[in-house]
């Protein structure tokens, strides 16, 4: 029992030693490591029926835009949109005769279309067209402009077509419209004026007040008096190169309704009045001191500047500016200048807009 009992302790003492032991892998070792590895691999290979347990893998939604979500798909520099047209497809015309096409186009791109774009004929039948005309005028985005070509109906009866486009200034056609005709014999009735609308709001870079110090100022559109008690006009500047120059302007609607005031400029001060006038670039010598002759508006209370009215003088003084590229106007308060109790009395505009209606020959 002795002996059993030493040679039990023995086999426990060699066992803890062993596992007391730090296992290394030495140089001569390593081909028996990649034996081992090579094995692993092969039984890996190997069919088995053990089921092992893979993590799933949830794939991640897509964002898809929410109605009224902002994207980001960028605007083009140069885009235009159909607005109206004179002579529209299969009108009969008797062969042989003159005729004016015309076509509205707004600019819905990000780049204003300089003078130097071009309406160019691409193909078709060109009727007597010219084979290239300037724009003429800038179109901003978001204005509108009328393009007319001067054509001829062909000789022979049937129907004809020609198409042309708009061209950038480097020579890139990104815009399409045609006109389409039927060259008849005889007489055929005679078609109405086309007629076409547009609002002209006030060019903001081009207009502001003008102080009777001197003092110019191209972000306020105020006109009455200050707590200094000197007076304040102002200067308001519309782009009328969208109008073609024979047309015809049948009505001008005032809508200068966009307004607030402070304290009590009509009470104070008399009527409101507006005056042709034309300027460069606002200065000093743009006011104009006293009272003045010649107005086309008038309003004498909030109400009447409120009320978006035709005006008959609005009307034939625009007629008369046919073919500049600017209706420019001085609104001020014309019976006194202030009434001198150091308090500011104003009429403070917002957008400040015509409405007009014209017809082309």
């Amino acid at each position: 029992m002795i002996v059993k009992s030493r040679f039990a302790m023995l086999f426990i003492i060699i066992a803890l030693a062993f596992t007391a032991c730090t296992f290394r892998i030495t140089p001569k070792d390593d081909s028996a490591v990649k034996t081992a590895v090579a094995l692993t691999v092969m039984a890996q290979q190997q069919p088995t029926n053990t089921q092992v347990m893979l993590p799933t893998i949830t794939a991640l939604p897509t964002l898809t835009p929410q109605p009224g979500e902002p994207t980001n798909t960028p605007q083009p520099c140069n885009k235009a949109a159909a607005i109206s047209e004179t002579y529209p497809d299969d009108s009969e015309l008797v062969k042989g005769s003159d005729f004016d096409k015309s076509w509205r186009l707004k600019n819905i791109g990000t780049c204003t279309w300089n003078a130097n774009y071009r309406v160019v004929f691409s193909s078709g039948d060109q009727m007597s067209g010219v084979d290239a005309q300037l724009l003429g005028s800038s179109v901003a985005p978001g204005e509108m402009v009328d393009i007319i070509v001067d054509l001829t109906t062909p000789n022979s009866t049937g129907t004809y077509k020609g198409i042309w486009k708009l061209q950038d200034d480097s020579g890139e056609n990104f815009a399409t419209f045609w006109v389409q005709i039927k060259a008849v014999s005889g007489a055929v009735p005679v078609l109405p004026p086309a007629v076409a609308a547009l609002s002209l709001s006030q060019k903001s870079n081009e207009g502001g007040s003008v102080r009777s110090d001197g003092s110019v100022m191209s972000t306020l559109y105020n006109v009455g008096d200050l707590n200094t008690n000197g007076g304040s006009q102002v200067f308001a500047s519309f782009d009328i190169s969208g109008i073609p120059a024979g047309a015809t302007i049948t009505e001008v609607k005032v809508d200068f309704s966009d307004f607030d005031m402070l304290d009590d400029p009509f009470g104070d001060l008399g009527c409101l009045r507006a005056y042709v006038q034309n300027y460069n670039a606002m200065d000093a010598g743009d006011y104009v001191g006293g009272a003045a002759a010649g107005a086309i508006g008038r309003w004498c209370t909030a109400a009447e500047l409120q009320t978006v009215a035709v005006d008959d003088d609005f009307k034939s003084e625009l007629q008369n500016k046919l073919g500049d590229t600017r209706f420019q106007i001085r609104l001020q308060f014309n019976d006194r200048t202030s009434d001198n109790d150091n308090t500011g009395d104003m009429v403070r505009f917002g957008s400040m807009t015509l409405h007009v209606t014209y017809e082309l020959p």
